[in-house]
């Protein structure tokens, strides 16, 4: 087993359970704030975005990115804490 999977492991699990709420809770309020922009209207109207990305993966990444905002800042404010 190698340095990197055994500090993995030594990880406790209510740090990954708080994360992984978080996470969750962050992707689904940037969902919500998506929908009342009329995000995803568009999205399902297939207008085309504003970049050169396609629709599917700009809200993804949009989504994903609000996940990870929120569950790194729930570690951060625990380690505060």
């Amino acid at each position: 087993m190698s340095a990197a999977q055994a500090s993995w492991r030594s990880v406790p699990r209510t740090l990954v359970r708080s994360f992984r709420w978080w996470f969750a809770i962050g992707a689904l309020l940037t969902l919500s704030v998506l929908m009342v922009q009329g995000g995803v209207r568009e999205l399902l109207d297939g207008t085309a975005p504003g970049s050169g990305a396609s629709a599917y993966l700009s809200f993804g990444t949009t989504i994903v990115g609000g996940g990870l905002l929120a569950g790194c800042l729930a570690l951060v404010m625990n380690r505060l804490r």
